[in-house]
């Protein structure tokens, strides 16, 4: 067959265009394809364990809004409790529709039973609580522990029935804690389903990044130079992003959520990386929202009762293994009845905030402050000996009776003032909870020498 040399340009030309677009066109379809199997797996995975770690951090604060009203009695807590067992709700409904599996639906299914029981207890446990009150002055702590130790000799019918009453509530109140620890652990478990889910979809995404990659190749080798170059520009700008992506979800598999992929192209794998570092940031925040929230007190943004209870098991621990010594301080501001109720509780709020910032000003780093309840405050003075807790507590009280704080004038003497409580470890307890105990009785004893002074176990 003779041909000129313009007619065998020519053909090669169209040869190489027709390969080059056969080629283009296997590439493009492959992309749609992987692109659209990793919106599937990838969003819907992520976008069930956001929604996972949501119920989990409403339930949280419908927890907090429970044991904070049962700390203050303040009635719009009722109400923004309510609104955060609406949350859960919602996010439930939003969790059935993403669940695939019947492992999930079974786990939503014990997710309600549990809050069905949880809430049954939460009720038992706010109308036993609100059929005596509380002294204002013993904490809640001490009174669960009283009402657990049984009735001492000497002691009245009536005090017999309130302290049935208190150990009512100790046991709804860890009951109430046994049902809220496992609807934590189904949430966990829901998580823990969608990063398995991630995983398969990983391996599912590196079979078809494998198949991607060899087609561009076999498809490279059977064409000149040119389409090779062109096949391997191409497969190049696919399949970097595609590895960036597969690397972020292996991250996020392995439980980091430190992650944010760089986005290097417009396309639609571009548009997926965006989404994936949106939902990552989402989630994270989330979590550290959670975090903030179970373990602060949200008026004075001291750390809560539950985490001093955590922590100050943690310090004993760490006192017995390196033999140090630390101190124990309850303070109790006095009069605040009295500063309520003629300035007002705004202004008593307003008097909580400051001295939580006193205190968080004029202690070390390593010490740890947190709201026991009402207008009671605890202090763990880590590494400190008799001599060192007993200055530092002096210090505190002068310094408070010292400043100057909004509606002082209405109160004795025209200042505000405080008493504190204090027990060394290991001198005086050797567990948490005798230590606690110890402490509150010397800030009982404080009080009863007129306030304003500090008293030792």
């Amino acid at each position: 067959m003779h041909l000129s040399i313009k007619t065998k340009i020519a053909f090669a030309s169209v040869s190489i265009i027709a390969l080059v677009s056969a080629f283009i066109w296997n590439l493009m379809r492959a992309q749609e394809d992987l692109t659209q199997r990793m919106q599937e797996m990838i969003l819907n995975n992520m976008a069930a364990m956001r929604v996972a770690e949501q119920i989990k951090y409403n339930f949280a604060l419908y927890d907090n809004l429970v044991f904070r009203h049962l700390a203050t009695k303040n009635p719009r807590l009722l109400v923004d409790k309510t609104n955060a067992r609406e949350n859960v709700m919602q996010w439930l409904q939003q969790m059935k529709s993403l669940a695939q599996t019947q492992t999930e639906k079974d786990l939503l299914i014990q997710i309600q039973e549990e809050m069905s029981g949880y809430e049954g207890e939460n009720k038992a446990l706010i109308t036993t609580y609100s059929a005596k009150p509380l002294e204002s002055k013993q904490g809640m702590f001490g009174k669960l522990k009283t009402a657990i130790s049984g009735p001492a000799k000497g002691t009245t019918e009536e005090q017999l029935r309130s302290q049935r009453r208190e150990q009512n509530i100790s046991t709804i109140s860890r009951e109430g804690q046994t049902r809220l620890n496992t609807i934590y652990n189904l949430c966990d478990k829901l998580v823990d389903i969608a990063r398995v889910k991630l995983e398969e979809s990983e391996k599912s995404m590196e079979e078809t990044l494998l198949t991607t990659r060899m087609s561009a190749l076999t498809s490279g080798a059977a064409v000149v130079l040119a389409v090779s170059i062109v096949g391997f520009i191409l497969s190049f700008n696919i399949s970097k992003p595609l590895q960036n992506l597969l690397q972020g979800v292996r991250k996020v598999t392995s439980g980091q959520l430190n992650v944010e992929l760089t986005v290097e192209s417009g396309d639609e794998i571009g548009h997926l990386t965006h989404e994936f570092n949106t939902m990552i940031a989402k989630l994270k925040e989330n979590q550290e929202r959670l975090i903030t929230e179970t373990i602060t007190d949200p008026l004075t943004g001291l750390y809560n009762l539950r985490y001093f209870q955590n922590q100050i098991k943690n310090e004993i621990t760490r006192s017995h293994r390196y033999k140090h010594n630390f101190m124990l301080l309850i303070l109790d501001i006095d009069h605040f009845k009295q500063f309520n109720d003629k300035n007002g509780h705004p202004l008593g709020n307003v008097l909580l905030k400051q001295i939580a910032n006193l205190l968080k000003e004029a202690l070390r780093q390593d010490s740890l402050v947190a709201r026991y309840g009402g207008e009671e405050f605890v202090i763990i003075l880590s590494e400190t000996p008799l001599d060192g807790g007993k200055a530092v507590a002096e210090r505190l009280r002068k310094q408070i009776e010292q400043a100057v704080f909004p509606g002082q004038d209405n109160m004795p003497g025209k200042r505000i003032t405080i008493s504190i409580g204090g027990a060394a470890f290991p001198k005086d307890a050797s567990m948490a909870e005798q230590l606690i105990e110890k402490a509150d009785k010397a800030l009982y004893a404080a009080k009863s020498d007129g306030r304003n002074c500090v008293r030792w176990s």
